[in-house]
């Protein structure tokens, strides 16, 4: 099985990762999301999965992944951080022959979207509803602030990806 390290690994995300991948059978290498000492860390690692909550965070994680050959998964649904990949670290990812997966808990809305775009031959827009339930589940895990902050960035137009060029 791979050792794979989980940033963030105490927060509400990073703990059910560290779980089911131990569950999987795999060696989980928990790290704290301001960890100084990166490049040590993934070194010992076959996977980086980057679960902090700051998208600068798992940003920084994925570059310290990319510049040691280690493939990378950003567990978070950020699109600056997916925008930052495709931009800055593709090329230095394809260099250093590793995969990087931005924005990997994109909400199923995201990936219904995406699936519906790719079923379309020409769509000039893709519409998404987002519903937030008030039944306790991961809203109130988040602070106040964040929460206005996620709401914000869904309400306001995503940036896509069409044909390999970033548009918003």
């Amino acid at each position: 099985m791979a050792t794979i390290v989980v940033v963030g690994a105490t927060g509400v995300t990073g703990r059910r990762l560290v779980a089911g991948l131990g569950d999987a059978g795999h060696e989980v290498l928990p790290a704290r999301a301001d960890a100084t000492e990166r490049a040590e860390t993934v070194r010992a690692a076959d996977l980086v999965v980057a679960a902090a909550r700051d998208p600068a965070v798992r940003g920084g994680w994925l570059e310290a992944a990319i510049r040691e050959g280690v493939h990378a998964l950003d567990a978070g649904a950020d699109p600056t951080v997916a925008l930052r990949a495709f931009d800055e670290l593709g090329a230095p990812a394809r260099a250093a022959r590793v995969t990087v997966v931005p924005a990997a808990g994109a909400a199923v809305g995201d990936l219904l979207a995406a699936t519906a775009l790719g079923a379309v031959r020409s769509p000039e827009e893709v519409h998404v509803c987002w519903a937030f339930p008030d039944r306790g589940g991961w809203r109130r895990a988040l602070a106040p602030g964040f929460r206005a902050t996620a709401a914000d960035r869904l309400a306001g137009p995503l940036p896509v990806l069409r044909d390999g060029r970033r548009e918003h």
